[in-house]
């Protein structure tokens, strides 16, 4: 029964696990870090549109048979999920929400993963996305400069220190 789950779980997010690029570079996968795993580090699985991820978080440890509490490290800004107002982790197994919240609020929760099994998380991102600091748009600093009869701006990109623009003031 758990299996016919696991299939139906796949071909509900195919867009997560059916996503095999050109360049393996461009694969959308990534390591999770788990505290209380003895062997293996879980992965996670996301969407192109960055709002969906599926973790999958293992559990294989050798000298215990019995189900570990695991601290499983969310790597949000790894899956590029970063930015956005609230998210939500739910359990797939059971269908129940583990933790919602800001980014800080689900940076880590616990999951317990009976032996030889895995857990299955989605992470979901909801609201407006606040952009980071690395778009073009707001990687350009503006330095205003008086040269006796006019002012101008300076718009200097942060990365390389080069002038690109320079422009009168209004």
């Amino acid at each position: 029964e758990s299996v016919k789950q696991l299939i139906a779980l796949r071909w509900k997010y195919k867009d997560i696990f059916c996503a095999f690029p050109n360049n393996h570079r461009d694969t959308n996968i990534t390591t999770v870090k788990i505290q209380g795993s003895e062997k293996i580090d879980g992965y996670a699985r996301y969407s192109s549109d960055r709002k969906q991820a599926v973790l999958v978080i293992p559990n294989v440890n050798e000298h215990s048979t019995a189900a570990v509490d695991m601290t499983v490290a969310v790597p949000i800004k790894d899956m590029e999920m970063n930015g956005y107002a609230r998210y939500t982790i739910t359990d797939l197994l059971t269908g129940k929400t583990v933790v919602q919240g800001t980014e800080q609020q689900i940076a880590s929760f616990t999951a317990t993963i009976a032996h030889n099994t895995a857990g299955l998380y989605m992470v979901e991102a909801t609201g407006n996305r606040f952009p980071p600091n690395t778009y073009p748009a707001r990687s350009f600093m503006t330095i205003a400069r008086s040269t006796g009869r006019s002012l101008y701006r300076l718009r200097i990109h942060s990365r390389t220190m080069v002038p690109r623009i320079l422009t009168p003031a209004r």
